[in-house]
């Protein structure tokens, strides 16, 4: 079993695996003919570690010698891969070896490709998005249309609309928080809820990527709304980016296996160049830079793009940064994993963000939850 080849592809323990991990390890051990079985019963890493032979025989697996291999690995292969891993990593998930770290003289700035279909046809529109207020402090946007894609492209990319919660909120003092994996469901009063692995907190969580104070959530008696914040935790807590919504220096961006902060951004009244750093994952510290035209052209951010083809768990073209007049715009385009916002750096307190109907927020690398305002009484 070749851990060190698996370690460049998933970087973390097998029970921290999200489905896409699962994904890529089937691949990995040559059964990439079984991702739709393991998809459709939604089999991530915690599930995937406890499966026996009956429950293979349930998926439908009837090959012996398929089974043989999966069971290998859950008895020995994942054992042996988690001892792998915390010898090969530091106190972060996200961080490897520094053996396989970037030499720090070879961080020069790496301009990303572009794409031939940038540059719009002069009959393209611009048209109204939802608005999306992402952090309490950010400017509203209305959003760019899409740039024109093949017909195929534009059908697989479609985002879909999120209802505006402002009015429930007003008359609602009660939501309700829903952990995807597990369907637990866990009310939140005016008085607030406190989330980490300290005994003292409201919502005690035992994974080791949650911090003792994690994160709290907070009702504001003025605007009769409920807040998310991150009170300092080391793994980080993320928003799930549901609408096109303004960018900021400062901000991290989670996308594929990797976090990225926005560097720089110096915009003009003709075109804004911004630098991305990441700061999370196999390229850390590397840099990347791009130019945008206000209201001209886009830059399509994903793995068909050069610099990032080796990252499995970006889309194709997974998200859009554009430049309107608005400021710096980005949008998810229909990717399979989403575009996570972190709220803060790690150890630092953030700005507090609403929760509305439906917003995804997720703790550390994989413990996610999502808010129902509707229907609460």
């Amino acid at each position: 079993m070749d851990y060190q080849k698996l370690f460049s592809v998933i970087p973390k323990e097998p029970r921290r695996w999200t489905q896409c991990d699962v994904e890529c390890w089937l691949e990995f051990i040559g059964l990439q003919d079984l991702s739709n079985v393991f998809q459709r019963n939604a089999i991530d890493g915690a599930c995937l570690e406890v499966l026996n032979d009956d429950d293979l025989n349930e998926l439908g697996i009837n090959s012996n010698v398929k089974k043989k291999k999966i069971l290998q690995w859950i008895q020995n292969g994942f054992i042996e891969y988690k001892q792998f891993v915390r010898n090969n990593i530091g106190q972060s998930e996200w961080s490897i070896a520094s053996k396989q770290i970037i030499n720090k003289e070879n961080l020069d700035y790496t301009p990303i490709q572009r794409l031939n279909d940038f540059k719009p046809k002069k009959e393209d529109n611009f048209q109204d998005y939802h608005k999306v207020e992402l952090v309490e402090s950010m400017k509203v946007v209305d959003a760019p249309q899409i740039l024109r894609q093949p017909k195929q492209n534009l059908e697989a990319t479609k985002i879909p609309s999120y209802p505006n919660s402002i009015k429930q909120m007003e008359s609602i003092n009660t939501i309700e928080i829903i952990c995807i994996g597990d369907n637990q469901k866990i009310s939140v009063t005016e008085k607030g809820l406190s989330i980490g692995r300290n005994p003292e907190n409201t919502l005690i969580l035992s994974e080791d990527y949650v911090s003792r104070n994690h994160c709290v959530i907070e009702f504001d008696q003025k605007t009769k709304n409920y807040y998310l914040k991150d009170t300092g935790s080391t793994s980080g807590t993320f928003v799930l980016l549901m609408q096109p919504s303004l960018m900021r220096i400062g901000l991290i961006l989670h996308m594929g296996s990797m976090q990225y902060k926005i560097e720089q951004m110096n915009c003009n009244n003709q075109q804004c160049d911004v630098v991305l750093r990441v700061v999370e994952g196999l390229q850390k510290n590397q840099k990347f830079q791009f130019q945008l035209v206000k209201n001209q052209n886009c830059l399509k951010f994903g793995r068909q793009l050069e610099q990032f083809k080796m990252d499995t768990h970006l889309s194709g073209i997974h998200s859009q940064f554009s430049y309107t007049d608005d400021g710096l715009i980005l949008e998810d385009m229909g990717s399979r994993n989403g575009v996570w916002v972190r709220l803060s750096e790690q150890g630092q307190c953030s700005e507090r963000v609403k929760l509305t109907q439906d917003r995804q927020f997720r703790l550390g690398y994989e413990k996610i939850y999502l808010c129902n305002i509707n229907n609460i009484k």
